[in-house]
């Protein structure tokens, strides 16, 4: 029979997580801490979802001399705003939040508006662009103190998505002469 070894390592208590895995980050950022930022991610997501909506409804419906370049332009604009979108949902993940991307949820919380339907003149849809964009910058800035008390990590990535909202927003301005 073959004899114990009496210097055999305990076992960790299930609750806790191996050196040097790093833990959930709701664990270590605290619970509340998570969960108000992933609220805040989630206003986020529904305006970024919303905003690309809005983009894709005026990249469609474009008409004008400018046509071509607009369309290539906005859809570019529409790339960013995804990128933004999908690293909004994915920080909730890794606050071991779930995201709400559905359609009802974007309807009844987003603050972007809704693009006039039918035939835009290609200036018209930059001017419509522009103030939803411009709503976004607004919206993300409002929340934007939750990020930089309570999760800086978060707060990081925001700054990041404000810094490519605001940059687009100059080039829609650039667009309309507006600099």
């Amino acid at each position: 029979m073959a004899k114990k070894d009496a210097k055999a390592p305990k076992p960790a208590p299930k609750n806790t997580v191996p050196e040097g895995r790093g833990g959930a980050l709701s664990t270590i950022i605290g619970e509340d801490v998570a969960e108000r930022v992933a609220a805040q991610l989630q206003q986020n997501l529904v305006d970024f979802l919303g905003l690309g909506l809005a983009v894709k409804q005026a990249h469609w419906n474009l008409v004008g001399p400018h046509f071509y370049h607009l369309h290539e332009f906005l859809d570019e604009v529409y790339e960013d705003v995804q990128e933004m979108t999908d690293e909004t949902a994915e920080r909730m993940r890794q606050l071991q939040r779930f995201p709400n991307g559905n359609a009802d949820a974007i309807a009844a919380d987003t603050r972007i508006p809704a693009m006039p339907l039918g035939r835009i003149a290609d200036m018209d849809a930059i001017r419509h662009v522009l103030d939803r964009v411009s709503a976004a910058i607004d919206a993300t800035r409002e929340r934007l103190e939750t990020f930089e008390e309570d999760e800086v990590v978060t707060a990081d990535l925001v700054h990041a998505h404000l810094e490519k909202l605001e940059m687009r927003a100059w080039m829609l301005r650039a667009i309309l002469g507006e600099n």
